[in-house]
């Protein structure tokens, strides 16, 4: 079964935190440096690992939104 997950629930904007980048929904961490991370070469999973107040899920949304 496929699970439909709507990004603008993941992604937020907040102008007091890292100069108003995007970052994920309640939390203070930046979509940049997830993608960051992503190009070095580690997987969603590794980042998740890593930063337990995140999931793959939202990794990859992150990764996602900013390779458009």
């Amino acid at each position: 079964m496929v699970t439909s997950i709507d990004i603008g629930t993941l992604i937020t904007r907040d102008l007091n935190l890292h100069g108003g980048r995007t970052i994920i929904a309640g939390t203070a961490t930046s979509v940049r440096r997830i993608a960051a991370l992503y190009k070095q070469g580690y997987s969603a999973e590794e980042i998740a690992a890593n930063k337990p107040h995140l999931n793959a899920s939202t990794n990859l949304c992150s990764t996602n939104l900013l390779s458009r």
